[in-house]
């Protein structure tokens, strides 16, 4: 709690601050695709440091590229779904059997 405090009350400056915010506005995309990357290019059995290096970078790499993409699918989709949405239903997206439907003369 001491160190929360602390830590709320300082500003951080330079790249530090830009970097913690791009990683907290995609952490839930990043979070999702970490784990299969990992598993898949990390060593499993005991391999040397390059090996693991390598691995490594290339699954923070991965990583990144993995969460950007899945982000933009689910944009295109929620697009998609939204536009689709409107062109059915144009009394505000719900269907006349919803129970909160609107009473709307063009449904």
């Amino acid at each position: 709690m001491l160190l929360y405090r602390w830590l709320v009350s300082r500003r951080l400056e330079g790249l530090l601050p830009r970097g913690a915010g791009w990683i907290g506005q995609h952490s839930l995309s990043l979070f999702m695709v970490h784990q299969p990357i990992i598993i898949v290019l990390l060593p499993v059995v005991v391999a040397g440091p390059v090996r693991v290096l390598g691995g490594l970078l290339m699954a923070v790499a991965l990583t990144l590229i993995g969460g950007i993409a899945l982000e933009w699918a689910v944009r295109r989709a929620e697009e998609r779904w939204n536009r689709w949405r409107r062109r059915a239903w144009p009394c505000g997206g719900s269907p006349n059997w919803w129970p909160l439907h609107s009473s709307c003369t063009a449904c």
